[in-house]
């Protein structure tokens, strides 16, 4: 009867290995080591999600740090935490992409009278000169945006027109001449 105890409790240990493993998440520990590489290292944990980023875009860009995460996305974030990236997640597509530098680009936020963000709302630079369309982003599902106008003299434009709630935008850079 001992015997079959201890088979059953083996047995049983066994069974609970993977999950005990799978709690305990990712640990790495990146020292001056490039993004890339890092991001490469965390995509091993990937599970669900797949991580997709370009490669060129992070160029000159290394991290020192400990990442400490319950799965992918945590430990991306992480990651690119203080760093010019942005982490965006599309169903299980984690994106990586490289920020504008902040002495070119207009960011906001696009909220509505109750402060919630405005997803997917086109906002576009015009030229004053004959309002031709000069760049356009589409806000995230955060309603943020980040725009590299290409002339000095530009003038936004947001669109909307699935919706009729009026939009607020919120600049966390330099402020531009808003048109209708």
């Amino acid at each position: 009867m001992p015997d079959l105890m201890r088979k059953y409790t083996y047995i049983i240990l066994l069974c609970l290995c993977p999950f005990a493993a799978r709690a305990r998440g990712i640990t790495e520990t990146f020292t001056d080591t490039p993004v890339v590489s890092a991001l490469a290292d965390i995509g091993r944990y990937a599970g669900k999600y797949r991580l997709q980023f370009i490669v060129s875009e992070m160029d000159g860009l290394s991290v020192s740090r400990n990442i400490m995460a319950d799965n992918a996305l945590e430990a991306v974030k992480q990651l690119c935490d203080g760093l010019p990236l942005r982490v965006t997640l599309d169903g299980r597509n984690i994106f990586v992409e490289r920020m504008p530098d902040k002495a070119t680009c207009i960011s906001g936020r696009l909220v509505d009278s109750q402060g919630k963000p405005v997803d997917y709302a086109a906002v576009g630079l015009l030229s004053r000169a004959d309002s031709t369309v000069r760049t356009g982003v589409l806000s995230d599902e955060d309603g943020a945006f980040v725009l590299e106008p290409d002339s000095a003299d530009p003038y936004m434009r947001v669109s909307q027109p699935w919706a009729s709630r009026p939009v607020t935008l919120i600049f966390l850079t330099e402020r531009p001449t808003l048109g209708r």
